[in-house]
């Protein structure tokens, strides 16, 4: 593709659509980009001379987290510059989540040594809360601790209240925590897939355990 065939090809309808939305957003998605190769047919070569022609006009192609990333710069700063003298500028986030791969995945509901003695199962999969029968509390937590092993810490509700995890507990609201508690460890999870949906088994990320990727919530202030 030669020169002159390269500004042609960005006089077309389609790569007028395709530079407008880049302008716009001040990059271009990866995805825009193959979309518009396969339409034109352009050969490797040609998507390369495309690119850097796109960066020679200062639109980078980015990937969307990059993408997502730059146009939150934009509007942070957008947001600084117009604030008043007496403001500040607070920005913070929800906390992070864990990829789990396949094998650090366990399912309570078809073991039956993990599902023995369990009335209630609650919390999520990084954190389980067991409501027991009656007098079947110190079983579990023997056989939830001899199972897991090292993938998990396994207490009753009165250690975990001692242990400040929750913060102060009113006594009222005790029994919602569960007569056991399993925080998992590393990437374990403890599924609980007769209880939950389908789709709880079948997420790539999962957080509620007590990891600095799943605790930390950061922030932001400005001016610093």
């Amino acid at each position: 593709m030669t020169q002159t065939q390269l500004q042609e090809l960005l006089e077309t309808e389609p790569a007028r659509v395709l530079l407008e939305g880049a302008e716009e957003r001040g990059f271009v998605l990866p995805a825009e980009l193959e979309a518009f190769a396969l339409e034109h047919d352009l050969a490797e070569d040609e998507v390369e001379l495309l690119t850097r022609e796109l960066e020679t006009n200062g639109l980078e192609v980015r990937e969307p987290a990059e993408a997502a990333a730059a146009e939150a710069d934009v509007l942070i700063e957008w947001l600084v510059d117009g604030l008043p003298a007496d403001a500040a500028l607070l920005i913070t986030a929800d906390h992070g989540a864990l990829n789990v791969p396949a094998d650090p995945r366990v399912d309570l509901d078809i073991d039956d040594r993990l599902s023995t003695g369990i009335r209630v199962v609650a919390g999520e999969a990084r954190v389980r809360y067991l409501h027991t029968s009656a007098g079947a509390r110190d079983d579990v937590i023997a056989t939830w601790r001899e199972v897991l092993g090292d993938a998990a810490t396994v207490v009753d509700r009165d250690e975990a209240i001692s242990a400040g995890w929750f913060g102060p507990v009113p006594s009222q609201h005790a029994g919602r925590i569960g007569d056991v508690v399993v925080v998992c460890r590393d990437r374990y999870v403890v599924l609980a897939s007769r209880h939950e949906p389908d789709r709880a088994s079948k997420l790539i990320a999962y957080h509620g355990s007590m990891t600095p990727e799943e605790m930390a919530i950061p922030l932001i202030v400005f001016p610093t």
